[in-house]
């Protein structure tokens, strides 16, 4: 009786590097344009509309009259960077009411939902 030894090969992991480093790269990049593309603040005059979501979206839309508070936060990083998160808070609820990141110059933003609210001396 004769054994034949069968030995069985695959290529190995570490020989497609290329494809590792790519999949490094574009997963990265498929994450910024789903968040990019995802997020949307609208001020208009009378109001402020925040739409979230891709394939699901939730909104929330604010009074601009009934814009009790608004914040900025940016990290180190975010002002050498120009961008921040902006949040907003009505007097109906307890914490904020809406809160964007990543937003390109939150003060900006901030001053123009004041200018249409009214105030007198934006901040």
């Amino acid at each position: 009786m004769t054994y034949t030894l069968e030995v069985q090969h695959r290529p190995a992991w570490r020989s497609f590097w290329y494809a590792w480093l790519l999949c490094w790269l574009v997963l990265p990049l498929v994450y910024i344009v789903y968040k990019r593309y995802s997020t949307l603040l609208t001020v208009k005059d009378d109001e402020v509309s925040f739409e979230d979501g891709f394939f699901s979206k939730s909104s929330t839309e604010i009074k601009i009259r009934d814009i009790k508070s608004i914040e900025v936060h940016q990290t180190l990083l975010d002002r050498l960077l120009g961008v921040g998160e902006l949040r907003l808070a009505t007097s109906g609820t307890a914490g904020w009411e809406v809160t964007v990141n990543h937003l390109l110059d939150p003060h900006a933003i901030r001053e123009d939902i004041q200018r249409r609210r009214g105030d007198e001396n934006p901040s």
